[in-house]
């Protein structure tokens, strides 16, 4: 006994420790008025394994293939009392290169994808709200399959276009509490440099001081340096006007300067949502094989869906968030190309889907994240050569690891890691025994 509590003892002086700024439960941040603009390249580099059986007694399928994307995206958001929209365009080319044991053989594929996601809100005082979007995402997909034992090379080009227009009603509008973090931790910051004026802040003057950091990082200023100046600028003069630091110490201004650009680098919320709606969407695959048939099938159909969302920060350095939505509908197929020989048929296609994640900010610069995600789908599927329908049910799961590191304020590194377990019963079953591991290591930088 003597040594567990010496080992406990030992292991909490060890601990660092942090001085207690405010008891301001950052769940219950209410922010103001917010408009926000972002957009920068991405870099992702992933390695990924994939076993795959035709039942639990054969041997496995084995694939490895080494994947490089490189991208640029631009995203803006606007919260309002009573309104929200947000909106991301983004286009990314994809390269990746691999092997398949089953028929030793290699493959190299090129992808380019662009895509636009708009959203907005309105709500009434009660926060009842009634949503539109829109969505688009077109790709070009090439695969180039070299056989060893044949010599022989052949490509297959996919292009998938895919539209949708979500409304939704609802209830519910969780709020940004990023703010209100990085307001504490600055001050924990400056409290560790002996700049503060005091040990402790009342819960209005944290919430004044996280609406103050709402409106600097409105700033905006074509020369990325001078708007920099005007927020450091800014956020010196209001910690010094409202009496919270010791601004007679020559080094105050180097230390502001500091906590001010490891600002919050991961969104968070805080608060629930319920929505329920329809989803009407087309989506046109064409796929050209190596023998250069085109095979064109258009799929036109409507979800119902229920989704309800919650989010919740344990403390400020403890982060939940749970998604989860259901959908049901029906879809009608068109074939067109060489495949016009084909009956249209009806598609009714219903999933489960859920979201669990818990976060950890480490410090100012490391975030650690796990998720789960499972999904449930069924499908069923009709026309003139099956009248009597076929169904299969699949069951996938997700669980991913991630560690984020926070470079500066353009620049951060992501390490993820992923096991997928996929199962699939019924009519269409294709691969009923399919597992992934995935290791993924991406960069980005911010121009804005």
């Amino acid at each position: 006994m003597r040594i567990l509590l010496l080992t406990i003892s030992l292991f909490a002086f060890l601990l660092p420790l942090k001085a207690q700024i405010s008891s301001y439960d950052i769940s219950t941040f209410q922010e103001p008025n917010r408009q926000q603009k972002r957009g920068g390249v991405e870099f992702d580099a992933r390695f990924q394994t994939q076993n795959q059986k035709a039942d639990p007694l054969t041997d496995s399928e084995k694939m490895s293939a080494f994947n490089a994307n490189i991208g640029a995206y631009d995203a803006r958001f606007s919260d309002q009392l009573l309104t929200e929209s947000s909106s991301n365009s983004s286009f990314y080319a994809r390269f990746s290169s691999g092997s398949d044991n089953t028929d030793n053989s290699g493959f190299f594929n090129t992808n380019f994808t662009l895509g636009h996601n708009m959203q907005k809100r309105w709500f009434n005082e009660s926060l009842r709200f009634f949503g539109l979007g829109f969505q688009f995402v077109g790709s070009n997909d090439i695969i180039r399959n070299r056989f060893e034992d044949t010599s022989e090379n052949y490509s297959i080009t996919n292009n998938y276009v895919q539209l949708a227009l979500p409304l939704s009603v609802g209830k519910g509008q969780p709020q940004n509490t990023n703010d209100a973090w990085h307001a504490i931790t600055i001050l924990e910051f400056l409290e560790v440099q002996g700049m503060l004026s005091k040990p402790a802040f009342s819960d209005d003057e944290i919430i004044a001081f996280a609406n103050e950091l709402s409106l600097i990082r409105n700033v905006r200023n074509t020369d990325p340096r001078l708007e920099r100046i005007t927020e450091v600028e800014r956020l010196a003069n209001y910690l010094v006007d409202n009496n919270m630091v010791n601004s007679t110490d020559y080094r105050f201004f180097a230390h502001v300067h500091d906590a001010w650009i490891f600002e919050n680098f991961e969104a968070r919320e805080s608060g629930t949502r319920l929505s329920i709606g329809l989803e009407p969407d087309v989506i046109v695959n064409q796929n050209i094989d190596r023998f250069d048939e085109n095979d064109i099938i258009t799929r036109a159909g409507v979800d119902l869906f229920i989704a309800y969302d919650f989010y919740k920060p344990l403390s400020l350095d403890w982060q939940f968030d749970l998604e989860s939505k259901l959908s049901v509908g029906p879809s009608k197929t068109f074939y067109g190309g060489d495949l016009e020989i084909l009956n249209s048929g009806l598609y009714l296609r219903s999933e489960l889907s859920t979201n669990i994640g818990i976060g950890h900010f480490l410090n100012r610069r490391t975030f650690w994240e796990v998720d789960f995600r499972p999904s449930l789908v069924n499908v069923d599927w009709q026309d003139e050569l099956t009248p009597n329908g076929l169904n299969s049910t699949y069951l996938n799961a997700w669980l991913t690891g991630q560690y984020l590191y926070y470079f500066s304020p353009q620049f951060s590194m992501n390490v993820r890691g992923s096991v997928n377990l996929n199962r699939q019963s019924g009519d269409i079953a294709l691969n009923p025994f399919y597992n992934r591991n995935e290791i993924r290591v991406s960069s980005f930088y911010r121009f804005y």
